[in-house]
C-alpha cells in the first residue's frame, strides 16, 4: 500500500486525539450486540488507550526508538 498513513497515525502524528472509540470501540459494540468474543480488540483497544493517556501526559510528543 506504499506510503498510505491510517487516519490513526496521522493523528498521532500530528498530536490530535485518537479516534479510539469510533475505530476501535467501535468494534467491541458489535461484537457484545451480536454476543461474539473480541479478545483481540479488546486487547488493541487497551494498548491504544494506554497510547492516548501517553501522548496525553507527553503533550502529544512520542519519541520512537527504532530496536535493532
Amino acid at each position: 500500500m506504499g506510503k498510505l498513513k491510517t487516519s490513526m497515525q496521522q493523528d498521532i502524528e500530528i498530536g490530535r486525539a485518537i479516534e479510539i472509540d469510533a475505530l476501535v470501540g467501535a468494534m467491541i459494540d458489535l461484537g457484545r450486540l451480536t454476543e461474539t468474543p473480541t479478545p483481540h480488540i479488546d486487547s488493541v483497544n487497551a494498548c491504544v488507550k494506554l497510547l492516548a493517556k501517553t501522548l496525553s501526559e507527553e503533550k502529544g510528543k512520542l519519541k520512537i526508538e527504532k530496536i535493532s
